[in-house]
């Protein structure tokens, strides 16, 4: 039995996970030990020293493990109790032999028998080096991070701050810090922690949250932050802990490049407004006092303000001393624009005049060739972030791109002043031959029995009203664009409007083989307060261009209302025909100047393709709006809408037209006219009449004839050379102010616009007359007048 415990206990021994040896102490006769012997040991420890266990029976354990003998012998020295039966003690230590770290356990059993346990920690040892190390990682990037880190209370109360926060919120002691309660006094109130509070609540974390916190100093500064809540085995928040990131210069940047989007949105049509906006909006991102846009003359001598923002009165009279102080203009490789030193308005003449201040500019160049600067002006030296540059650089390209159009439309402006004098004096030029053969054509008509004959002489009519239509699209297209034309409001009513219009077409519509209709609808008693001559033209023009286009069927005029709101109502005017029709994909060029569709020109259709653009300007004029429907084959339909102002009411029963009776006597005519052909044709009027007619061919013979005779009426063209009609008329009336007698002044011109006919009312003109005008038009003007002033 005996043998077989011996055994058992062998075997559990060398089967141990870690080593064992049994060691007789030799000590010497102060009681100072001074070996150990090995008497027994397992397969662990003989892993350990490196040789076989039935070889270490008798071997000196200070020959084996000299570290753990001296270790050992230490011990015994300095622990009384060392040598104590069944006395523990365990140390760690690490073998030079192999690197590895041990935990040795000793027990005392008699005094001279020591029983040593070997425990291989090495695995524990380095996870406890790499766990003070990143201890030591953390603590540096704790201690060195840019990125605030902290841990607080969910009441705010702060637990645990960085020198990175300390930073960000303007702090030097941690200490002070530890005193304050976020909640309380680190917030914005824009940004309320509320927010924040849920999220934890219900996620436990959150991520890149952006506010608002308000530093020691009072300065707002934007953060970025992200925390987590640590909770207890309840659930409850022990406290958060996370991250604060300062993005207050990236924010701002943001807002500065806001700014500048908001700019562009600003800027419309005219350059010099556009300009005005960038000068105010400059000194708002670069946050500066004021803002000056200027130039040097064009002869070099001294500056002048282009535009201003917030500037001083007493800064302006020092422009030319300060314009010549700026530093030179640096320019980056791509030669952008790039702000000018900042220097200080330092001259005399400029210290007197702003004796408070003593500004700081910073000057960017717009056009170096023509010295043009922006400059924004500060209190204290500023130095520009890269934003605040590229800003800089896109605000001088984006006032040297405005001057140009400044330029552009200023030449622009000149341009179109030229070509409408242009059309302006053809128009006199065309109407005034023009009149003389319609009026010729109208006599030889009337006077002509040759049937061929008196089909050429309406082949010359015809060619001549061709000519007149196409003169007055071009004059009113050059009005429009000059933006002489204007909205001039009136009562009417529209049912009767559209009547007369289309009474201008019954004989085309005729003679063409197609039916005028006409659906008016409830207009029939409605008045609205609009521009009636532009309505008028509206219908016009797209009755005559649907007649123009259609060979057969019918030409329909329809209109109808909206519901009134309060007093004003959507007025629809919609001219459909049975004509041709548009092809869908020529609809965005029907609208254009000068533009006929092909299909229409291989069919050698009249006209200069003006109608349809004069409509669209009219009704945008009036704000409205324009539509079309076609089908090749099938006609066409061009609806216009029309906002108007309307009241209800009865129409009135049309009075009925007082026939001017014709003067018994003989008219005294005085005609200053300088086209001799015009003369004649007059001439030729008054004959059948009995009219006593004295020619003048210029305003001074017409003044001079006024002189000499009286007379009933004066017939006064507008152009004529060495004195027009306008300064004739004027001194006419001058001369008449002595006499108290006034004498009917009929102007006859070819100047056929509104604003021409008012020019003729100022100089003193009682009647106006367009040439070319019919026979019939010119004697009722005359027969009103005489019996008017008799």
């Amino acid at each position: 039995m005996e043998n077989k415990a011996s055994d058992f206990y062998k075997f559990v021994l060398d089967d141990l996970p870690a080593g064992y040896v049994k060691l007789r102490m030799r000590k010497n006769n102060k009681g100072s030990i001074n070996g150990l012997g090995i008497i027994e040991s397992n397969r662990y420890f003989s892993m350990i020293s490196g040789i076989k266990k039935e070889h270490l029976p008798g071997l000196e354990l200070q020959n084996l493990l000299p570290a753990v003998y001296q270790k050992i012998v230490a011990l015994s020295a300095s622990d009384k109790a060392f040598c104590n039966n069944r006395h523990n003690t365990s140390f760690e230590t690490k073998s030079e032999a192999n690197g590895k770290w041990y935990m040795l356990t000793l027990t005392c059993y008699v005094p001279d028998l020591l029983v040593m346990i070997i425990n291989d920690i090495t695995q524990r040892k380095n996870a406890e080096k790499e766990l003070k190390n990143s201890e030591q990682r953390f603590k540096s990037l704790y201690e060195n991070s840019t990125i605030g880190l902290y841990r607080t209370t969910p009441e705010g109360q702060i637990i645990m701050a960085n020198p990175a926060l300390l930073k960000i919120l303007g702090y030097s002691d941690l200490k002070e810090l530890l005193l304050k309660n976020l909640e309380k006094e680190g917030f914005d109130p824009e940004y309320p922690r509320n927010h924040f509070k849920s999220v934890m609540e219900a996620e436990g974390e959150i991520r890149g949250l952006e506010a608002q916190w308000t530093r020691k100093d009072g300065i707002r500064i934007f953060i970025r932050e992200s925390a987590r809540a640590v909770r207890d085995r309840s659930g409850k928040i022990l406290y958060y802990e996370g991250t604060v990131e300062d993005i207050t210069e990236r924010k701002i940047a943001e807002m500065q490049v806001s700014e500048l989007n908001d700019i562009f949105l600003e800027l419309g049509i005219d350059p010099q407004l556009n300009i005005d906006v960038i000068v105010r909006k400059a000194c708002k991102i670069l946050k500066g006092y004021f803002s000056i846009y200027m130039q040097v003359d064009l002869n070099g001598e001294k500056a002048e303000v282009m535009s201003s923002h917030n500037a001083p009165p007493s800064i302006l009279p020092c422009l030319p001393d300060f314009f010549d102080r700026l530093s030179g203009i640096e320019t980056d490789g791509a030669r952008e624009y790039l702000p000018a030193s900042v220097v200080k308005t330092g001259s005399a003449g400029f210290q007197k005049e702003c004796a408070e201040k003593s500004w700081i500019a910073c000057s960017f160049s717009v056009d170096r060739n023509d010295r043009k600067l922006m400059c924004v002006f500060f209190d204290a030296e500023k130095l520009f972030t890269p934003t605040e540059k590229k800003i800089i650089s896109t605000l001088s390209k984006a006032l040297s791109l405005e001057e140009k159009l400044k330029k552009a439309k200023t030449e622009t402006e000149h341009a179109n002043k030229s070509k409408n004098q242009f059309l302006a004096n053809m128009s006199h030029e065309v109407r005034t031959p023009l009149h003389a053969i319609l009026g010729f054509s109208e006599m030889l008509s009337a006077s002509e029995e040759n049937p061929g004959k008196k089909q050429m002489i309406r082949f010359i009519e015809n060619s001549g009203s061709q000519l007149l239509y196409l003169m007055n699209d071009l004059l009113d297209l050059s009005q429009i664009e000059a933006g002489k034309v204007k909205v001039e409001l009136g009562n009417f009513n529209p049912a009767e409007l559209v009547i007369e219009s289309l009474g201008y077409f019954h004989k085309q519509a005729e003679e063409k083989g197609i039916t005028l209709k006409l659906d008016m609808s409830a207009w029939t008693k409605v008045t609205v307060n609009s521009d009636p001559y532009k309505v008028r033209q509206i219908v016009v023009n797209l009755v005559s261009n649907a007649i123009k286009f259609t060979d057969r069927g019918s030409v329909t005029v329809t209109m109808s209302n909206t519901p009134s709101k309060g007093n004003f109502t959507d007025c629809y005017i919609e001219v459909s025909d049975t004509g041709k029709g548009i092809d869908p994909k020529y609809f965005a060029i029907i609208f254009d100047e000068f533009r006929q569709l092909e299909n229409y020109l291989t069919k050698k259709e009249k006209g200069a393709g003006l109608g349809l653009t004069i409509v669209k300007k009219l009704v945008e004029l009036l704000n409205g709006t324009i539509e079309v429907e076609s089908e090749p084959g099938k006609g066409s339909s061009f609806v216009v809408k029309l906002p108007m102002q309307i009241s209800v009411s009865q129409i009135k029963q049309p009075m009925e037209q007082k026939q001017e009776k014709p003067s018994q006597k003989a008219i005294k005519i005085l005609l200053a006219e300088d086209n001799q052909p015009i003369r004649f044709l007059i001439k030729s009027y008054g004959k059948s009449r009995g009219w006593n007619i004295t020619e003048a061919v210029n305003g001074k013979e017409a003044l001079e004839s006024f002189g000499n005779q009286e007379y009933d009426i004066i017939l006064m063209d507008v152009q004529m050379p060495v004195m027009d009609g306008y300064q004739a008329t004027s001194l006419i009336r001058e001369k008449e102010k002595q006499t108290g007698q006034h004498t009917p002044i009929l102007a006859l011109t070819a100047n056929a616009g509104k604003p021409d006919m008012e020019k003729c009312f100022e100089a003193g003109m009682d009647d106006y007359l367009a040439k070319p005008f019919e026979k019939q038009d010119l004697i009722d003007k005359i027969t009103a007048l005489v019996n008017s002033g008799a």
